[in-house]
This record gives C-alpha cells, sequence and structure tokens, in this order.
C-alpha cells in the first residue's frame, strides 16, 4: 500500500512537471521562439565626419556633419568654441552661411540621438581672407626682341597659388609659369591677358 502511494506520488510529480513545461513551451511559442520580439541594443552613435572644409570670407560657405549608429533622428548643436562670423549649425548638421572674417576657428559639435546618447567631435574651419591679384598692369613695358620677366603678386587665399592664362593673349615668345612669372623674349608688341 505504502509502494502504492509511493509511485502514485511519483506520478502526480512528473504530470506536474509536464504542465509545467508545456506552459513553458507555449509561452515560448507564444512570444515569438526564442525572445525574437526583443530588438538587440544599437550600435554605439558616432561622427563620422571628420574635417570641414576651409571657406573664404564673403564666399558662400556649405558642409554637412555625419552621424551613425544610436537610434535616429539625431539633433546637433554647438557644445563648446566659435564659428566664424556669418555662419552657424544647423539642428540636422548642417554649417552654412557666408563667412565675414577670416581666421582658424576650433569649434566641438555634439549629436543627440533620440535615446539622448551624445557624441562630440572638435573641428578646425580655416577662413581665408579673399584672393586678389595686387599686381598693376601693365607694370614692366616689354621691348621688341629684348628679355622680359614679371612676377605676378596676389594676397589671401589659402596655401600657394597657381596661376594661369584664362583669356587674352600673350607676346609670341613670352610664357607664364604656373608659379605666375612671365619670362621670354618679346617677339611681338602687344600685352593682352586675364589671369
Amino acid at each position: 500500500m505504502r509502494t502504492h502511494r509511493l509511485q502514485s506520488a511519483r506520478i502526480a510529480r512528473a504530470a506536474l512537471a509536464l504542465a509545467a513545461t508545456l506552459a513553458a513551451l507555449l509561452l515560448f511559442t507564444t512570444c515569438g521562439g526564442g525572445g525574437s520580439s526583443i530588438s538587440p541594443p544599437p550600435p554605439p552613435l558616432s561622427i563620422t565626419t571628420t574635417t570641414v572644409a576651409d571657406g573664404a570670407v564673403g564666399k558662400a560657405y556649405s558642409q554637412s556633419l555625419h552621424a551613425s549608429g544610436g537610434k535616429a533622428p539625431y539633433s546637433w548643436t554647438l557644445a563648446s568654441g566659435k564659428l566664424p562670423s556669418g555662419l552657424t549649425l544647423t539642428s540636422i548638421g548642417g554649417i552654412g552661411g557666408i563667412p565675414t572674417e577670416a581666421g582658424s576657428f576650433e569649434f566641438t559639435a555634439e549629436v543627440r540621438d533620440s535615446s539622448s546618447r551624445t557624441e562630440r567631435r572638435t573641428f578646425t574651419l580655416r577662413v581665408a581672407e579673399p584672393l586678389l591679384i595686387t599686381t598693376a598692369f601693365p607694370t614692366v613695358d616689354a621691348t621688341l626682341n629684348q628679355p622680359y620677366s614679371l612676377m605676378l603678386q596676389a594676397t589671401g587665399g589659402m596655401g600657394a597659388y597657381t596661376w594661369k592664362l584664362v583669356s587674352g593673349w600673350l607676346p609670341s615668345g613670352v610664357t607664364m609659369a604656373a608659379d605666375g612669372i612671365l619670362s621670354g623674349m618679346g617677339g611681338q608688341t602687344g600685352l593682352n591677358l586675364s589671369t
């Protein structure tokens, strides 16, 4: 009799365990089979723009900042530093306007995603003075069949200057080098050029 009760108790426990297993399996299936309804976390938020373009005083400027990861949409702000006068940073990451001052400007942009995660990056934006040709024409008259040399001058801009003839003509025998030097032996009269 006691053996019978023990067997009945084991059977009851096994039945309860089986019922619990079936209930767990039913819940597992109803929830999408293994938690597939739980979204993985998004990749880390990062700013993918590494540098910004240079600008020039009085010239329209446009630059876009880009980010990846996190949870879109993104919102951009100027966290620290200064943009050149005439330029602004929009909430969608666009820098635009017409700069009115020259110099080197360091600023830190911050991007925020819809989960309030933030990321920052510091940029340097250089703005050059307007590029102007300062050589007055004509500065040195050429003499027929005599050596001729003239170095063109400019101010503003950024980096080394590269010169080229865009219209008009030079006397035969006179050429313009990329460094702005006119030289040669004048083979005809007249000088008419635009650089």
